[in-house]
């Protein structure tokens, strides 16, 4: 490396800054496309780096799946559950969601792309302070007036 001022022709080899953000794969479908892109986008350009594309590919799938069955034990209706076989199957919808949920939770620690990896609790301490009304979640309406 030459020592003292850059010369103009030097400076101007200077390749320009990118931004490459990664491609969804074509093996994931269109829904796993779309997590991708929201997920990418809403990262720094350079947030994942191609040893992280198969955790990120899992996170979408579950991310989906988690939707899927949400959306089935959404469509539940409650005269279903008054057979074995209705609450049966609600059991295990509900069973398939928390997986999911713990693998979607898992993959996206794993991405560092929650709010608890990227936030000290100091600092999210300091962010909520003074924000508590004075009412608990499990107060009812009569409770809060009282």
């Amino acid at each position: 490396m030459k020592r003292g001022p850059k010369s103009a022709a030097s400076l101007a080899l200077v390749a320009p800054l990118t931004e490459s953000r990664p491609l969804p794969p074509e093996d994931l479908t269109d829904d796993q496309q779309g997590e991708w892109r929201a997920v990418v986008r809403r990262m720094p350009a350079d947030w994942f780096p191609r040893e992280t594309h198969g955790i990120l590919k899992a996170f979408c799938r579950h991310a989906t799946t988690h939707r899927l069955i949400s959306y089935e034990i959404d469509r539940y209706e409650a005269e279903w559950l008054k057979d074995e076989d209705g609450l049966k199957r609600l059991d295990k919808l509900t069973a398939m969601r928390e997986r999911e949920s713990r693998a979607m939770i898992a993959t996206a620690r794993a991405l560092r792309i929650t709010k608890h990896s990227q936030i000290r609790p100091e600092t999210a301490g300091r962010a909520t302070r003074g924000s508590f009304d004075g009412r608990r979640p499990w107060d009812t309406d009569e409770d809060r007036r009282a």
